[in-house]
């Protein structure tokens, strides 16, 4: 509600672009970009957080989908609606380590996908691997489905993100495939 947070590891040209940024997801946007600086944190204490979650999460979503063109990195697939008051866009910010295990909000503990894909990720029928490709589980050939579009991607490489420092992190994925795929 402050507004306010603290710069660790931050180079001055860094913070004082910070100054004019006017919204608090703006801010939030800006601190997460400047983090790509140090390294990928994984137990990040969520108690340092001065602004509030809600500011924190819409920064993080909107980040993570501008990074990958606001599509889904697995289907490629894009809505996008500008409403006058607002822009509505199906693309998701999903961690990859989930907040609930102590993932962090950065952009390399992140994919933008959409609802189903997300949805899958999070449930481990698919992952991805060191390469950027998608690792389809094989659960999915004993589930009852119809018009489920996860197989035909299967080998297929991600969507990248704009900027390389927001690539997906090896230990993220190395972790979602420990923890979360459903290999078998």
């Amino acid at each position: 509600e402050s507004r306010r947070f603290e710069l660790v590891g931050c180079v001055p040209a860094l913070a004082t672009s910070l100054s004019p940024v006017a919204s608090a997801e703006e801010q939030e946007e800006a601190y997460l970009r400047q983090r790509l600086a140090l390294p990928l944190v994984v137990a990040e204490p969520r108690a340092e957080y001065v602004v509030s979650r809600a500011a924190r999460d819409s920064a993080f979503r909107w980040l993570v989908v501008d990074e990958y063109y606001r599509l889904c990195a697995v289907c490629k697939s894009r809505f996008v609606l500008r409403q006058p008051d607002r822009e509505v866009v199906e693309a998701e910010a999903a961690h990859i380590i989930p907040v609930e295990k102590q993932g962090p909000d950065d952009p390399r503990n992140a994919l933008s996908l959409c609802r189903r894909h997300h949805w899958a990720f999070d449930e481990g029928l698919f992952t991805v691997t060191d390469t950027l490709e998608v690792r389809v589980s094989p659960v999915v050939q004993r589930a009852m489905r119809q018009h489920f579009d996860l197989e035909e991607y299967a080998g297929e490489p991600l969507v990248r993100p704009a900027h390389a420092a927001c690539v997906p992190a090896d230990e993220s994925l190395a972790w979602h495939r420990r923890e979360r795929f459903l290999a078998g």
